[in-house]
């Protein structure tokens, strides 16, 4: 989850961002949005590690490469059935941030690639990895006035591959994080949130799922505050899915810390 600065790379330098974030779902919905799970309740809290190095680049950009070490552990009650797990989740390497700077407008382009590192069994029901790659071209936009308005916004494309174990592939998905506020010196005050739809249809080998290919939606949205510091930049987030399709519903609780080394 991305929010207020998206589309502005720091200065030249090193970074480490440690990311906290709490999820609390107590629904699972159909492809209608109806609860298919009456006792189901799933939490979730993960702790992701950004390593971020930025130099000059070419065309007067900034040039920028990142690694993503997430740790997780999750709690799911359903139906008198009680399952934890803790550990690795997907490491996701970033090999390229392209960035530009004008004077109020800022630009990011990248791509993630999101390695199949996370605890997996495919006999096991939850699992903290998804056990395939995925690789995601980002766009990400800023307009900053540093006394006024700002308007955030990170586009994001999911290539998503075939579990080798399962021989289950998920749909492309497009989705968005958006965040829109108000610079008051050090603070920025707002609303942020993301946008998620599955483009293609889940298959198990090559077969599609489900009559509505088991896609998935979903919007969050709710309220953040920024704080910058000495180079150093604080987040607190919380969004609200207001609805979901083929996927679990709840909020979600962020807390992110950007610190320059």
């Amino acid at each position: 989850m991305e929010s207020f600065l998206v589309g502005s790379l720091p200065p030249p330098g090193s970074y480490i961002v440690n990311d906290v974030n709490y999820y609390d779902a107590g629904r699972v919905n159909d492809g209608h949005g109806h609860s298919v799970a009456p006792n189901f309740h799933l939490q979730a809290v993960a702790e992701a590690i950004h390593l971020l190095h930025f130099t000059p680049g070419p065309f007067g950009s900034t040039y920028g490469v990142q690694m993503i070490v997430p740790f997780v552990h999750l709690d799911l009650r359903d139906a008198g059935s009680h399952v934890e797990k803790a550990g690795l989740g997907e490491i996701t390497v970033t090999p390229f941030f392209f960035g530009w700077h004008g004077e109020r407008w800022h630009g990011v382009v990248s791509t993630d690639i999101n390695a199949p590192t996370g605890v997996y069994n495919k006999a096991s029901l939850l699992n903290i990895g998804r056990n395939y790659w995925e690789v995601e071209p980002i766009f990400a936009v800023s307009y900053i006035d540093p006394n006024g308005p700002t308007v955030n916004a990170k586009f994001m494309y999911d290539f998503n591959q075939t579990n080798p174990a399962t021989n289950y592939r998920s749909g492309q998905e497009f989705h968005f994080d958006f965040a829109a506020g108000w610079i008051l010196g050090n603070w920025t005050v707002g609303g942020v949130g993301y946008y998620d739809r599955q483009t293609q249809d889940d298959t198990i080998n090559g077969v599609k799922v489900a009559p509505d290919g088991n896609r998935g939606e979903v919007l969050a949205i709710g309220p953040g505050v920024q704080y910058l510091w000495k180079g150093v930049v604080m987040k607190l987030l919380m969004q609200h899915e207001v609805y979901a399709y083929n996927r679990v519903q709840g909020d979600k609780f962020w807390f992110k810390v950007a610190i320059p080394f």
